[in-house]
């Protein structure tokens, strides 16, 4: 299985370094920054589901079925790992310049947590339904999501 983990972690490198490229970019062309955000949510996606594999020396599935849910990926990792993961978080927010986060609330009506889990729990289904932004579009009135 630590082959396993090691692919799954190059795969998440490639993503993520994918996002940095793309979120480079955002500045100047701010189409860029919704690819930066799906590349990015695939590559926490791969992370976490390295270490799970670590850890529980199996692949992570909810009720049996493979799954993008990265949020319930974190939910399932030792504590200490969490731990971690959440003291991390917290210190690079404190010391990140924001402009960027400010910029996608700004121009997408939206509140981005500033707590790991809370973050997780709403980015989680980034992957699945960002990467489809289009759709939203073409709902009618009053069917979105606030």
């Amino acid at each position: 299985m630590n082959d396993k983990a090691h692919a799954i972690f190059a795969s998440a490198r490639m993503y993520s370094k994918a996002a940095h490229v793309l979120n480079g970019t955002a500045n100047s062309d701010r189409p860029m920054l919704i690819p930066s955000m799906v590349n990015a949510a695939l590559a926490l996606e791969l992370y976490f589901k390295s270490l799970y594999v670590l850890e529980h020396k199996t692949d992570f599935k909810i009720k049996g079925r493979h799954s993008h849910d990265f949020s319930a990926a974190f939910e399932e990792l030792a504590g200490s790992t969490k731990q971690e993961f959440i003291e991390g978080f917290t210190n690079a927010l404190a010391v990140r310049d924001m402009n960027d986060v400010n910029i996608v609330e700004r121009d997408f009506g939206m509140r981005i947590p500033r707590d790991l889990k809370t973050n997780l729990v709403e980015w989680s289904s980034v992957f699945t339904g960002v990467r489809y932004i289009y759709e939203f579009q073409f709902k009618p009135a009053g069917s979105q999501k606030t």
